[in-house]
C-alpha cells in the first residue's frame, strides 16, 4: 500500500534538482527559489528549473580610500575657468564644482587645458594661478595660520605659474616656511612675492620677478641665485643657467613690475591687468 501519492509528496519535499545543485555550491549560478505562501515550500520562479535558497552573491565594489587629512589640501571657491582637471594618486579626477571644498592629496596634479585657467586664494591673501596648458604636481600643502608650521611645496611640470605672496608671508619667514617651487633646474623659494614662473615641455623657462624677490637653488650646485623685483632668469633645456637681467620693455606702475605686451599676447593671463590695476590704485 502506498502511503503518500507521488503528488502529494511534492508538498513536502523540494524538487530533486535544486537540492543536489545546491550542496555542489552552484547556487550563484540558479535564480533564487521564492517560498509558496500556501504551502510554504521553496519553489523555482521559473517552472521546470532548478533554484537556490542561497542568499544572493553581491560583488563589493572597489573600496573608495580615506583622505589623510594630514597629507590633503582643501581650497575653498577656487576660480576655474575652462578645461582644468585635477588627478589624485589613487586614480581620480575631479572637476568643475568638484575641485572646491574636496580634500586633494598631496601627489595630486592640477591640469589645466588650452583656454584653462585654475587660481586659489590663500586664507592670508595669498593667491597662485595655472595658466593654460599647465601641469602642477602638489607635493606639500600646509598653510596654517602658525607660519611656523607652514609648508608648501609644488612642482611645475609645464606652462605658467604666477605666485603672489599674502600679508602673513610679507614678514620674516624660515626657509621651511617660505613656498617652495620646483622646476626642472633647481628649486625656488619665495621671498615676499610677485613672480610668474614658466617651464615649457621640453625643460626650458624663466623666472620673472614684478616685486619682491625668490631665491633659485639649481639641483647640481650649492649656490643661491637671487632674482629681485624687475628682472628676469632664464635657463634652457640643457639646464644651462642664466645670469639674472633687467627685464626690457617693462613698465612699473605702484611698485609692479608690468609687461603690457605680454598681457596682451596672453589673454589667459589677462588677470594680471586687473590685480595689477587693483594694488596700483
Amino acid at each position: 500500500m502506498t502511503l503518500f501519492p507521488a503528488n502529494l509528496a511534492n508538498f513536502f519535499l523540494p524538487p530533486l534538482a535544486a537540492v543536489v545543485v545546491y550542496a555542489a555550491g552552484a547556487g550563484a549560478q540558479l535564480p533564487q527559489c521564492v517560498k509558496d505562501p500556501y504551502t510554504g515550500r521553496w519553489i523555482s520562479p521559473v517552472e521546470g528549473k532548478p533554484c537556490t535558497t542561497r542568499p544572493p552573491v553581491v560583488t563589493p565594489g572597489p573600496a573608495v580610500p580615506a583622505v589623510d587629512m594630514s597629507h590633503a589640501v582643501i581650497f575653498n571657491s577656487p576660480e576655474i575657468r575652462g578645461e582644468v582637471v585635477i588627478y589624485t594618486p589613487s586614480g581620480g579626477a575631479l572637476t568643475g564644482n568638484a575641485i572646491g571644498g574636496t580634500p586633494i592629496p598631496f601627489g595630486s596634479r592640477i591640469v589645466t587645458g588650452p583656454s584653462g585657467h585654475f587660481r586659489a586664494t590663500l586664507p592670508d591673501g595669498a593667491l597662485f594661478t595655472l595658466g593654460a596648458g599647465g601641469e602642477l604636481v602638489i607635493d606639500d600643502f600646509v598653510y596654517d595660520s602658525d607660519p611656523g608650521l607652514r609648508k608648501i611645496t609644488l612642482s611645475l611640470v609645464k606652462g605658467f605659474f604666477r605666485w603672489v605672496t599674502g600679508k602673513v608671508g610679507l614678514g620674516v619667514q624660515s626657509e621651511v616656511e617660505k613656498p617652495h617651487v620646483r622646476v626642472r633646474v633647481g628649486t625656488i623659494g619665495f621671498r615676499g612675492t610677485d613672480a610668474e614662473i614658466f617651464q615649457d615641455p621640453d625643460g626650458s623657462g624663466y623666472i620673472k620677478m614684478y616685486e619682491g624677490e625668490v631665491v633659485l637653488t639649481p639641483y647640481d650646485t650649492d649656490r643661491d641665485i637671487v632674482v629681485r623685483g624687475g628682472q628676469i632668469l632664464k635657463f634652457d633645456q640643457n639646464g644651462v643657467i642664466a645670469e639674472p637681467t633687467a627685464v626690457e620693455g617693462e613698465v612699473s606702475s605702484g611698485g609692479i613690475v608690468l609687461n603690457w605686451r605680454n598681457v596682451i599676447s596672453h589673454p589667459q593671463w589677462r588677470w594680471e591687468f586687473e590685480w595689477a590695476a587693483y594694488r596700483a590704485g
